[in-house]
């Protein structure tokens, strides 16, 4: 275990000094991560502007205050849209859910429904996590991408993005479990057999 969190800890070095030698050698990155900045911050300070960080800061207040509204049940399942139009009536038209998939399990189905998304998720990261070769380090590092883009976006929900990306967590999840595919497959060939 010991040997696995050095080995994180590693990754997580080398991630970080990649990370800043782009922001470092890309004047366009810099420029774009600047131009975000500067979204967000006049997002903070309370204007609307159709600038996609904005929108995001915008869409995540605004939900967070549906989810302290009613923590216990939420608004109900379909209710983020209508929600979302009376408490910014200027919000850019086309958004239907608020980038951040937490917030909107927990809008519609309250906090229960914000954990349980999270512990689906996290289910996942321990399963793999779990595995000590490199199909359980694969699955970890999709778990993980599939999570984060979850929450800025909208990752586990959009058939362009999220079901790819659930599917790719699966098929990396089962190949790094290859025996409890073989399971599977046995009990349902013998369920079959007993019909």
């Amino acid at each position: 275990m010991r040997y696995q969190r050095l080995r994180l800890a590693g990754g997580l070095l080398v991630i970080g000094l990649f990370a800043g030698g782009l922001y470092g050698g890309l004047p366009e990155l810099r420029a774009k991560l600047d131009q975000g900045g500067a979204e967000v911050q006049s997002a903070l300070q309370g204007r609307v502007a159709n600038e996609s960080w904005n929108i995001r800061i915008q869409m995540i207040k605004h939900t967070a205050d549906m989810v302290l509204e009613k923590p216990l049940m939420g608004w109900g399942i379909g209710s983020w849209n209508e929600q979302g139009r009376q408490r910014v009536p200027d919000f850019p038209k086309g958004y239907n859910m608020p980038h951040n998939d937490v917030l909107w399990m927990g809008a519609q189905a309250g906090v229960p429904g914000a954990l349980a998304w999270l512990m689906l998720m996290l289910s996942a990261w321990w399963a793999a996590w779990r595995l000590p070769d490199w199909r359980g380090r694969i699955a970890f590092a999709v778990a993980v991408i599939a999570t984060f883009s979850a929450v800025v976006n909208n990752g586990t929900r959009d058939a362009t993005l999220g079901l790819p990306l659930l599917w790719l967590m699966g098929v990396a999840l089962a190949y790094a479990h290859p025996e409890t595919i073989g399971s599977a497959v046995a009990s349902g060939a013998g369920a079959k057999g007993a019909l």
